[in-house]
């Protein structure tokens, strides 16, 4: 079997303690996971780089998870990229509708890392590029 080229999953958390967390649960993807400390490092990231899925914290100053996933989706190349909203904090009904409504979905981080690995990132990146 060949070896497949690694994909990026864009972590976005202000806090380093939980993208290092993000990073101990997700390694066994053995993917590349790249992290943004701020909705504007994500998107100067973006702006240069193409990622398979992008996991967003959802409380974050500046831009909030919802304004960083509306100013993703605005552009062509990321409006079918995969994004999962990441939170600490009880995610109301109201903020998961918003999420939906944008095609992102509000999930733990351990059930996001269950469904990268259902939707098969690890073996199909063709289906998620």
């Amino acid at each position: 079997m060949m070896d497949q080229e690694k994909v990026d999953i864009l972590l976005v958390d202000d806090q380093p303690a939980k993208l290092l967390a993000y990073e101990v649960i997700l390694k066994e993807l053995n993917e590349n996971l790249v992290v943004a400390t701020s909705g504007r490092e994500a998107l100067e990231y973006l702006l240069k780089n193409e990622v398979a899925v992008i996991l967003v914290d959802v409380c974050m100053p500046e831009l909030d998870g919802f304004e960083l996933a509306a100013m993703i989706r605005e552009h062509p190349r990321f409006q079918k990229t995969a994004m999962i909203f990441i939170s600490a904090i009880q995610v109301s009904d109201l903020d998961r509708l918003r999420g939906y409504e944008m095609d992102v979905h509000p999930e733990s981080i351990e059930l996001a890392r269950q469904a990268l690995i259902r939707h098969g990132l690890e073996r199909d990146r063709s289906s998620i590029l």
